[in-house]
């Protein structure tokens, strides 16, 4: 399961496709796309596995979920941890 970090630590900025997100522990900018962003904000709803975020932004895109789709969304999410942005639960 993956959950958003501290929501209180990030400052959010959207333009049409591109996110801009500051975050005040590590006192860093991230420079996030469309899809990035969305599955942040599915896990500050609450915490998914990776299988539900997939299927979730596989809903949102109107794209297939496979199992390259999923393992890009289990990518990003590692990236995301590594970031500070999201804890595994």
């Amino acid at each position: 399961m993956w959950r958003c970090a501290d929501p209180a630590h990030c400052i959010w900025a959207d333009w049409d496709d591109l996110g801009v997100i500051y975050h005040r522990a590590s006192g860093k900018t991230h420079f996030i796309n469309a899809a990035t962003a969305f599955l942040l904000e599915e896990l500050a709803a609450r915490p998914l596995t990776v299988d539900a975020a997939a299927q979730a932004l596989a809903a949102a895109q109107e794209s297939v979920l496979s199992d390259e789709f999923r393992a890009e969304v289990e990518g990003t999410l590692l990236r995301l941890e590594e970031l500070g942005l999201i804890d595994g639960a």
